[in-house]
């Protein structure tokens, strides 16, 4: 009857829990005992969403390719058929590596050192109260963002997007949502504890985060990550953990898919 009522579970690593357990009324509590078969460990489940993602997103082309593409119009398809295909494989393969290191490397220095994942809030929690403050974040935020990019100069926005363009992109999306905020809001802002005051780690993190996003988008416009990273890292900071900003993370990625601007 106690599992009846439950929401959903994902069962503990070890004896600690990875995610809490909801019940049908949003009390966090203890998962019931289940037999090993269905067990699993939810670090493992992010891990092979994660790779799905990536994998969904290297067969079908999609970041690297449009990107690829942009920079490549001065060469003849004809002639560069080749050099294109391995340049396009290349960059795909730095994607992979870069996902890969962002998400397993945490996991592997906690691993290494003997240190908690709660430690690095690692370990998402999640109650009603916490999704309905990320849902009033996004309305605040996405929201008036959305009137810009209507209104945004040689943009013909929302833009239709086709099916299987719009799995790719919620793959690229959701992989990437994962996978940042396990590596910036998770452990490296935890690294800046000892040295930085809760403001300036905030803001130091979102500025490394506004970085990144140019190893692979050389375009300034994709700074403008600084402001959604900023509070991503106060969400991180107020809830102690990573699960809030990698809510609003995704969602934002969902909402891009349609309205965010392409220099």
């Amino acid at each position: 009857m106690e599992h009846a009522s439950n929401v959903f579970w994902v069962i503990r690593h070890r004896k600690a829990h990875i995610f809490p357990f909801i019940d049908a009324s949003g009390n966090v509590g203890s998962p019931p005992d289940e037999s090993p078969k269905r067990a699993f460990s939810a670090k493992y489940g992010i891990f092979l969403f994660v790779i799905v993602c990536q994998c969904f997103t290297m067969r079908s082309g999609y970041p690297a390719g449009p990107l690829f593409l942009r920079k490549d119009r001065s060469l003849h398809r004809e002639s560069h058929e080749e050099i294109r295909m391995f340049l396009m494989g290349a960059e795909n393969m730095s994607q992979f590596v870069a996902v890969a290191v962002m998400l397993y490397g945490p996991f592997l220095w906690c691993h290494a050192r003997k240190e908690a994942y709660e430690q690095y809030g690692l370990v998402p929690r999640c109650s009603r109260r916490m999704c309905g403050e990320v849902a009033l974040v996004c309305v605040m935020t996405l929201a008036p963002l959305t009137v810009i990019a209507l209104h945004w100069p040689g943009q013909d926005l929302p833009r239709h997007v086709a099916f299987s363009a719009f799995l790719a992109q919620f793959a690229a999306g959701s992989m990437a949502a994962i996978t940042e905020e396990i590596f910036f809001r998770g452990w490296l802002q935890t690294l800046f504890v000892p040295f930085l005051s809760r403001t300036t780690r905030v803001v130091t993190v979102a500025a490394l985060f506004a970085l990144s996003h140019m190893l692979f988008r050389p375009d300034p416009f994709f700074l403008t990550t600084f402001f959604p990273g900023l509070i991503m890292g106060a969400l991180r900071e107020r809830h102690g953990n990573i699960f809030p900003g990698m809510l609003f993370h995704g969602l934002g990625n969902l909402w891009s898919i349609w309205f965010f601007p392409l220099p």
